[in-house]
């Protein structure tokens, strides 16, 4: 039955019935909260720190609670859309925490293949983890559409090539579903070609198997381990440019 469906309702079906990751979080929980986690966020935070009197969307609908800084929000506007109620209402329990019940976030169901917003409307389009499940073309194309001149897209998805991902994915279908793809060089190709501007940054390649193994020996994510394999992989990345599409995940940063 589920692929008599479209790529869209089987994404949304599979969220709401929901993922079994709880495990597999753990185990890379020191990969993904680990050195390279608070530089990545650190920068985004940079990046995004001054959103006052600026539409924002959000392609999903919980990156915001890090992503942004929010002490001045009375002229921000913020959409956050998910295709699925269940992640969609786990974003409003979140904004709900925060903000109280009348919060300024708006939350839409709606399609990111089909971003009902008017051309050129948005200041900055993010998310986490989300185009990879989408195809990927038509969305970066919406995204673009929306975006005004100027306009920053930015995106944290996963890639295709690490090897200990490829391993993981095939030892744990239950944890992902049927239509995720993760980035490869077309879809790094297709998006530095629609931005004018793009700086994209690399995170975790030795940070997993450290991050493992780490696991094993220390409570707390941040450790001697974790920390020199963040710093080795930061120099790779700087200085070994070909070895980039081997890294965990990468930092997408488009500018219209």
């Amino acid at each position: 039955m589920k692929y008599n469906l479209s790529r869209s309702e089987r994404e949304k079906k599979i969220y709401n019935e929901g993922l079994k990751r709880a495990k597999l979080d753990r185990i890379l929980s020191h990969s993904s909260h680990g050195p390279a986690s608070i530089r990545k966020n650190n920068y985004i935070f940079h990046l995004l720190y001054d959103v006052k009197g600026k539409n924002v969307l959000e392609l999903g609908s919980s990156a915001w609670v890090q992503w942004l800084k929010f002490t001045d929000v009375s002229t921000l506007s913020l959409n956050c859309i998910n295709i699925s109620e269940k992640e969609l209402r786990r974003g409003i329990e979140l904004a709900h925490r925060k903000f109280g019940t009348d919060s300024f976030i708006k939350f839409s169901i709606m399609d990111a293949h089909q971003l009902n917003f008017w051309n050129e409307s948005q200041d900055i389009v993010f998310g986490s983890g989300i185009l990879h499940h989408l195809k990927f073309r038509i969305s970066v194309d919406e995204i673009y559409r929306v975006l005004k001149p100027g306009g920053t897209a930015l995106f944290f998805e996963p890639l295709r090539l690490n090897p200990i991902s490829m391993i993981v994915r095939k030892m744990t279908p239950f944890a992902r579903t049927i239509d995720e793809r993760p980035l490869g060089k077309d879809e790094l190709n297709y998006f530095n070609m629609k931005f004018s501007v793009t700086k994209n940054h690399y995170y975790e390649l030795f940070t997993v198997p450290a991050g493992v193994v780490s696991l094993l020996l220390f409570s707390n994510h941040i450790n001697i381990l974790t920390n020199i394999a963040d710093r080795f992989d930061l120099f790779l990345e700087k200085n070994v440019p070909i070895i980039k599409p081997l890294f965990r995940y990468v930092l997408l940063v488009g500018t219209k």
